[in-house]
């Protein structure tokens, strides 16, 4: 959920929980042993625990062993309070929310913002809390930048946090001692700041960078590669991907950075990311000659499976987020390279 850049302090922090839906505790119980296994042994003992939320009892996972600790959603963000305190710089909530009906939650924080290119191009320090009570994984604090004109969340190379992850991240266990683990935070946010940083130094090198259209089927082929040669309805979405990113290369957001550069090849590459299925069943259903109505139901079949995945999710630190990155090191790779 959009909050409209809300100013972080303590007055405003649990309107952003309520607002967000963030505004519950979670806690663990032992694991009820099943009726069937309790006929043969009314002893038995599970010997693992359920995560569930407190307001309604929801069961969010069944497995967790006795050292697993929740870390509550209030004391996963109370630090966002806390720096936003001390800090030097104004800061901001910007969006928030829950997957899953609270298994997962999100908060996205401003630091602050830098512009690209000659034109200006704004882009938001963005720094995202990813907290989960079903043990998919341990809090996570992601750099995730945002182009202010699209709202498109774009990639970021790793230059200095550890490598091979879809995001620049950090992460905290859900053990006793994770509260004891937030004083790490101070430092690991200064060194977010410099990976923001040096992201801009990236983003300004591509706008610096003369190029043209021509890159881009090499640059996708790059990002998605193929095993084999594509046919049928693989080689349509491909020309389709193709022709989309052409087409918003040469719009250039309406003149809103210069068209010729890598920053506006990477930015309509990344949109293309972003928002790809749609453009995909909008296509198949407005080209006559798409074949088939049972090649309408496959797309129409495949969008809906693409949707159900929380999108938001796979935007900020799964699937798209990675592919973004990608998307940035290969323009960067080639656009380099070949620069006109």
């Amino acid at each position: 959920m959009i909050v409209n850049n809300l100013p972080v302090n303590k007055e405003n922090f649990e309107t952003f929980l309520d607002m967000t839906h963030m505004n519950f505790d979670v806690d663990t119980r032992i694991t009820p042993v099943h009726p069937d296994i309790l006929a043969i042994n009314p002893d038995a003992k599970s010997g693992q625990y359920q995560i569930f939320r407190t307001d309604n009892g929801e069961v969010f996972h069944s497995g967790m062993s006795k050292q697993y600790h929740p870390i509550q959603n209030r004391e996963a963000l109370s630090f966002i309070k806390d720096l936003a305190a001390t800090s030097n710089k104004p800061m901001e909530f910007v969006s928030g929310g829950i997957w899953k009906h609270g298994a997962q939650t999100f908060a996205q924080i401003k630091m602050g913002e830098a512009f690209v290119g000659n034109r200006r191009d704004i882009v938001e320090q963005n720094i995202t809390f990813g907290n989960s009570h079903n043990g998919t994984y341990s809090l996570k604090i992601v750099l995730t930048p945002l182009r202010v004109h699209c709202a498109n969340q774009i990639g970021v190379i790793n230059r200095i946090m550890a490598k091979g992850g879809a995001e620049i991240s950090f992460n905290i266990r859900h053990k006793a001692g994770a509260i004891i683990q937030m004083e790490e935070l101070r430092q690991q946010i200064r060194i977010i700041d410099q990976e923001f940083v040096n992201a801009v130094e990236d983003y300004n090198k591509l706008a610096g960078i003369k190029t043209d259209e021509e890159y881009v089927e090499a640059i996708l082929n790059d990002i998605f590669p193929s095993k084999g040669e594509r046919t049928g309805i693989a080689k349509e979405n491909f020309e389709l991907r193709v022709a989309d990113v052409k087409r918003a290369f040469r719009h250039a957001d309406g003149g809103r950075i210069e068209r010729d550069t890598a920053w506006n090849l990477y930015n309509s590459i990344q949109g293309s990311i972003q928002h790809r299925p749609t453009a995909v069943l909008r296509h198949m259903k407005n080209v006559s000659n798409a074949g088939s109505l049972d090649i309408m139901e496959v797309a129409e079949q495949r969008l809906q499976a693409a949707m159900m995945v929380d999108r938001s999710q796979s935007i900020l630190m799964g699937k798209i987020a990675q592919d973004s990155r990608l998307a940035l090191e290969s323009v960067m790779r080639i656009a380099s390279s070949q620069a006109l």
